[in-house]
């Protein structure tokens, strides 16, 4: 399996666990899952207003699953292809 595909499906996995069970399940994976055995460093960033800036929002899993908890985000979704799941939230 292509370990970027991997390590997105583990991450969607793991983070729904944690938004489901936000006090007693705080997974860190970088470091502790064997998907992610060759990562060194694991940051989540945000667009900026102008597409060309990033801005880091968490680095390490589980300061990423408490920011999305914070934000009361309620799932998290893959969605591989073009078009998203039947059911699928949709931003507007």
């Amino acid at each position: 399996m292509n370990e970027e595909l991997a390590a997105t499906i583990a991450l969607t996995a793991h983070g729904n666990l944690a938004l489901h069970e936000p006090t007693s399940y705080e997974p860190e994976l970088l470091g502790n899952n064997s998907t992610f055995r060759r990562v060194r460093d694991l940051r989540f960033v945000r667009s900026a207003a102008q597409d060309t800036e990033r801005l880091g929002v968490a680095r390490g899993s589980l300061a990423w699953y408490r920011l999305l908890c914070s934000a009361k985000a309620r799932r998290l979704w893959l969605i591989l292809g073009s078009r998203p799941p039947v059911g699928a939230p949709m931003d507007s």
